[in-house]
């Protein structure tokens, strides 16, 4: 199935259809004036979302859409587009894939949490906890992560369902090896919405990260809820 979108209206198809912003403002506002597309702002993450919303169910894309976002959508050029909507599905597939193994990309909102990625060459403790919030709260906690990227500025590297933290953003090349991971929030989505466990770097206590998981929450949620 084609996408298309037209760069001077901001209109996007779906095959013949008009693709309209308004049921993915119903389940995640983050572009009143609707969709956009080649930048890192608030409307490719309102027409990610309402793409999977048509292409998935809302579970996956609330799951999966600032991925799209990131790796697709800000990446098209600022002009009128044309994508194959299977594009969307076999990035997904392919990211799952690499993690689950391809028959339970399809349940991946109910993943085991043992399953996520950690950093690479990190020593770390674990420590298992049982932070719980609600989808909304957790979601929140995640879209900030992914806007905070380290990458672009910020100190933070999310995956599906792991929130890496960074000691400094990677402005320049050089901080990518000295900007060491001090942790790891690991979380489990469905009934559960909760973060279960804590990777703690070498070199830093379970203080530091309760510390960056209440700057977190008081950054995406405006309050202290499990960090310090």
């Amino acid at each position: 199935m084609e996408i298309r979108g037209e760069w001077q209206t901001k209109r996007v198809w779906i095959g013949d259809r008009e693709l309209l912003p308004d049921r993915s403002l119903r389940v995640k506002n983050h572009s009143p004036d609707g969709f956009s597309w080649g930048d890192s702002g608030s409307g490719p993450a309102q027409l990610a979302l309402a793409l999977l919303l048509e292409l998935t169910n809302e579970d996956l894309a609330l799951l999966w859409y600032q991925d799209v976002k990131w790796n697709m959508i800000t990446r098209l050029p600022q002009d009128d587009f044309v994508i194959d909507a299977r594009e969307i599905i076999d990035f997904i597939a392919n990211e799952v894939n690499a993690e689950l193994g391809p028959e339970e990309w399809l349940h991946a909102g109910q993943h085991t949490p043992e399953e996520d990625e950690t950093p690479p060459a990190m020593q770390t403790a674990a420590i298992e906890v049982d932070y719980r919030y609600t989808r909304e709260e957790l979601q929140e906690l995640f879209d900030l992560a992914y806007e905070e990227d380290v990458e672009r500025g910020g100190r933070y590297d999310a995956r599906r369902g792991t929130i890496n933290i960074y000691t400094h953003p990677w402005n320049i090349e050089e901080m990518r090896v000295e900007s060491p991971v001090m942790g790891s929030f690991y979380a489990v989505w469905g009934q559960g919405n909760r973060i279960w466990q804590i990777e703690i770097g070498e070199g830093f206590a379970l203080g530091d990260m309760l510390q960056e998981l209440g700057t977190l929450e008081e950054k995406a949620l405006g309050r202290k809820i499990h960090g310090r």
